[in-house]
């Protein structure tokens, strides 16, 4: 099952329960996931963000100045996986307790390097079957990097994931 029928069951569960997982607050219940979801884009925006940032960077600045704007934007990438780890198991543990299969199978992301790497292949399989119709032939493990690598700065609209859900929730 791929992460669009996932999620589609979730929010049916979640419909058919009346919310109950948040006792039956829906849109508190929306917002948090969709917040969790953000931040699965946020970090591969992020990474977007650096492959064409760098470039120019180092044409622009020199030396420690150079040095210092990447260290500032690989804390900031830091930041942002780890928020997205915690996402991804945040996200895993609702469709469970909503009753459904997890929405990132066996997925544990974690600080540590393996933890990091479950989470990025979660966010890219979520990302490419989100925005890309489907990961196809690709496997799981290069999913983040058909997902952000040579993107040319384009990003994902978390304004695509609000519409999903609020229409999912609506039609359901």
């Amino acid at each position: 099952m791929d992460t669009k029928s996932r999620i589609e069951k979730f929010v049916s569960r979640l419909v058919a329960t009346n919310y109950a997982i948040y006792d039956g607050e829906k849109e508190d219940c929306l917002e948090e996931i969709e917040k969790a979801f953000d931040s699965l884009l946020a970090y591969a925006n992020h990474v977007i963000g650096q492959q064409y940032q760098f470039p120019m960077w180092r044409i622009r600045y020199e030396g420690e100045e150079f040095r210092e704007k990447v260290s500032v934007s690989d804390s900031e990438r830091r930041h942002y996986h780890l928020g997205a780890c915690a996402s991804v198991n945040m996200l895993n543990r609702l469709f469970v307790a909503a009753g459904v299969e997890e929405l990132f199978p066996g997925i544990v992301a974690g600080e540590d390097r393996e933890g990091r790497r479950q989470a990025a292949i979660a966010i890219g399989t979520f990302c490419l079957d989100l925005y890309c119709e489907g990961i196809g032939t690709t496997p799981p493990e290069r999913a983040f990097v058909v997902a952000t690598y040579g993107k040319d700065g384009m990003t994902y609209d978390p304004e695509v994931v609000h519409t999903y859900l609020t229409d999912l929730a609506a039609r359901t």
